[in-house]
């Protein structure tokens, strides 16, 4: 089969070879490996059944039911009005909001 590419011809496999080389698969089973692994991992997702969030890991999923999903954001920033529900949260944002705050 050929596509009208501009003013010439080019055959349909001639543009997926070059997509295939220009993604770093360099043969065909190559892209179909890669193409059964992305719909194998859209398969294996694991939605939250509260709120329908979608993990790629069942562990993900079972922090966030366990931390945060319905939970009440109990961390509160000394600096300003930001909540959160991990303690871990509140480090990263006084580290990145607050930096200037604690170097004083």
């Amino acid at each position: 089969m050929f596509l009208l590419i501009g003013i010439g011809f080019i055959r349909k496999d001639d543009i997926l070879n070059s997509w295939v080389l220009m993604n770093n698969y360099h043969t065909r089973d190559a892209l179909s490996e890669h193409q059964e692994n992305e719909n194998r991992f859209q398969s294996q997702s694991h939605h939250c059944d509260k709120c329908n969030r979608i993990y790629s890991h069942q562990q993900s999923l079972r922090n966030h039911q366990k931390f945060e999903c319905g939970k009440v954001a109990q961390f509160a920033c000394s600096y300003c009005d930001y909540r959160c529900k991990r303690k871990g949260n509140m480090k990263t944002h006084i580290i990145h909001v607050h930096s200037r705050v604690l170097q004083n």
